[in-house]
């Protein structure tokens, strides 16, 4: 990417359904982005010229179809799927931060949370994922925190349990 500070190499990362990149830009900064994608050996790219956009500071939208919960300077999405507990933590400009751990409490059981850094999603498989309200626990470094989310999906006799709609938010400060 080449911007008003030079050229630097970027990672790009899956956030709902676009690409985010931190890069040294500041809001409405010019850039030209050059976008190679490499398979089988092969590599394409395609270059453009686009304009800086982020999101404010403490901006609570949802990026991955969740809820999103506040812990001091850290953001919680929490988006259940297809069996799947999955959440992800981002800080108070929405950032990605990488290396986090955790477990999730849903009812009496506890899940472990698998980190993958190649997509920053926290994750572990059960039954009925989003069909109750879990207890998310995560670990940043030093720092342990916990933010419960309500259910999300319905339960077995389809209707919702819990008050909180997806996209909704709370803050555990």
């Amino acid at each position: 990417m080449k911007g008003p500070g030079g050229v630097e190499t970027v990672t790009l990362a899956a956030m709902g359904d676009r690409l985010h990149a931190t890069a040294k830009l500041a809001q409405g900064d010019a850039a030209t982005v050059v976008l190679t994608l490499t398979s089988g050996g092969k590599g394409e790219s395609v270059s453009f010229e686009t304009k800086a956009v982020g999101l404010q500071e403490h901006d609570h939208t949802s990026l991955h179809g969740g809820q999103v919960g506040m812990w001091g300077e850290y953001h919680l999405e929490y988006s259940p799927r297809d069996r799947k507990h999955r959440v992800w933590v981002t800080d108070a400009k929405r950032a990605q931060v990488m290396g986090v751990s955790g477990s999730l409490r849903d009812g009496d059981t506890v899940v472990p949370l698998t980190f993958d850094p190649a997509t920053g999603m926290l994750s572990g498989k059960l039954e009925g994922a989003g069909t109750r309200p879990v207890m998310v626990e995560v670990r940043v470094g030093e720092t342990s925190f916990s933010l419960g989310f309500n259910a999300v999906a319905p339960a077995a006799g389809g209707h919702e349990h819990g008050g909180q709609e997806p996209g909704g938010h709370e803050h555990g400060h």
